[in-house]
């Protein structure tokens, strides 16, 4: 997600020079990467993006942003509060959205 966020700063400003990518694995074990660094620089002025490569589920979760169990509702009532885990029915953390049909 973060990378294509960067990316998407990269084609709008027209392109960047000097792009360097740093990715730091914690050992020689595993492929998977514990940290990003990419520096570049984007009219005129050198960026550093750095961040770590964390399990979002497991930061959400420190930060009390999920619930400990998901709901099994199966309700389809309205949602008054616009809270989106009340319209998530099986707790897959997935939300369909219809299109209404409008009158004029």
């Amino acid at each position: 997600m973060v990378i294509k966020l960067i990316e998407d700063v990269i084609r709008s400003a027209g392109g960047v020079t000097n792009f360097e990518a740093i990715i730091t694995y914690p050992n020689t074990e595993t492929q998977i990467p514990s940290s990003y660094e990419y520096t570049y620089t984007l009219m005129g002025e050198e960026v550093v993006d750095t961040f770590d490569n964390v399990n979002p589920d497991e930061v959400n979760e420190s930060l009390g942003l999920t619930e400990s169990e998901p709901s099994d509702s199966t309700s389809t009532s309205s949602n008054p509060s616009g809270d989106i885990l009340s319209v998530d029915t099986n707790g897959n953390g997935q939300v369909r959205l219809k299109k209404q049909k409008t009158q004029v």
